[in-house]
């Protein structure tokens, strides 16, 4: 509002102070099946966002189960590296991706990382028959954050986006719900046949992945 049409309409909090907001909801202790623990985060353009780090200590206190959804994948090699640590130390690490969408190009992002990924054990399942549009990441079916952000570099450093941290198991649960939902009308990706897609889908998947920072 305040870029729109200059006004302030009340005392901005920074957004450090709003992800320090976010950590309280991590760090409160559960209060038993019925507990629930929120932060609210609204961010605003700005170089070398907290979230890559922020989304990087959400998966990597994950211990046993992590699950993404997300309309567009293209992120930072911080965040892929931990989902592939995550997988690799037991942890069942699902990804839920559009198998079309509607920017063409970030689907082709996307799937560039597929073979890094599955190669360190992580799940990819595509989306069929509807574009994906959810925003959702669970950890240990008790932490969910969902909202507007997308895991891509216009989403995080470029676009005003709002999103909320819910520690709820039972809310958990509700997502865990959903995603299984998802996967009943998603196609899982190969790792075999994967690695035997043509060598121009390579190349142009290369591509795009290095441009990913502009898209």
């Amino acid at each position: 509002w305040e870029t729109r049409r200059g006004r302030v309409l009340a005392r901005r909090p920074t957004f450090a102070g709003t992800i320090a907001g976010y950590h309280g909801a991590l760090e409160r202790p559960s209060d038993g099946d019925g507990g629930c623990a929120i932060g609210v985060l609204a961010s605003a353009p700005t170089i070398d966002s907290p979230l890559w780090a922020f989304f990087q200590r959400l998966l990597r206190g994950a211990k046993g189960n992590s699950r993404l959804t997300m309309a567009y994948f293209a992120p930072s090699d911080g965040l892929i590296g931990e989902l592939c640590d995550a997988a690799q130390r037991g942890v069942r690490v699902e990804l839920m991706l559009p198998g079309r969408g509607d920017v063409k190009l970030l689907v082709t992002a996307a799937r560039s990382f597929y073979e890094t990924l599955m190669n360190a054990g992580v799940v990819i399942h595509e989306r069929q028959g509807a574009v994906l549009h959810a925003k959702t990441l669970l950890i240990d079916e008790h932490t969910t954050v969902m909202g507007s952000i997308n895991l891509d570099y216009r989403s995080v450093e470029y676009n005003c986006e709002l999103s909320v941290l819910i520690r709820s198991e039972e809310f958990g649960r509700q997502i865990r719900s959903l995603f299984d939902s998802d996967v009943r009308y998603a196609r899982r990706i190969d790792l075999r046949d994967w690695r035997r897609r043509p060598w121009g889908d390579r190349l142009v998947q290369w591509v795009v992945n290095r441009a990913r920072y502009v898209l």
